[in-house]
């Protein structure tokens, strides 16, 4: 992760970036407008663990235009954030746009807790809205560390079709 850039989307508490940045990236950690404030405090209370790295949070609303700085990150994290249906629509506008519909280098990272039915068939759907723009392949279960692995969660990577199609 050392000198590469991150994006996070839907951060929540920021732990998932703020781990980015104490692996040296520099490190984007976004959410609601309300939640910045908890970003914030939790990114000053660990700032001592970053190192090389760096974690700022801001706001940013699915659907909404991202700032400049936050376009063609090397990687694109979404940890939990297929929850709901109505939000795909707008988290698919910002992941397109963050990625200049998939004509950038970002890699996205996405992981899942598929404890019901109907949150799998959620994930289905938003596969589905992605898969004309990138390739969509599932983190193999034993490459995962056995100490933390559970039978619900469920990561896959995500790299560009056109990409792979101009090559």
């Amino acid at each position: 992760m050392c000198g590469r850039t991150v994006v996070e989307l839907g951060a929540g508490t920021g732990v998932v970036g703020i781990m980015a940045g104490y692996l040296g990236a520099s490190v984007i950690i976004t959410d609601l407008e309300s939640l910045v404030p908890l970003l914030d405090h939790n990114v000053n209370e660990n700032r001592h663990l970053l190192g090389a790295g760096s974690v700022v949070a801001k706001p940013l609303c699915w659907g909404n235009p991202p700032d400049s700085d936050m376009l063609h990150p090397n990687f694109l994290v979404l940890a939990n954030c297929v929850y709901y249906e109505s939000s795909l629509e707008n988290l698919r506008e910002t992941v397109l746009a963050l990625t200049s519909e998939a004509r950038s280098q970002t890699v996205i990272l996405a992981c899942y807790e598929e404890r019901t039915k109907e949150i799998g068939d959620l994930i289905c759907r938003w596969h589905s809205m992605l898969s004309d723009y990138f390739d969509i392949r599932d983190i193999e279960r034993d490459s995962l560390d056995t100490q933390y692995l559970q039978d619900f969660v469920r990561i896959v990577i995500m790299s560009s079709r056109t990409r792979h199609h101009e090559k």
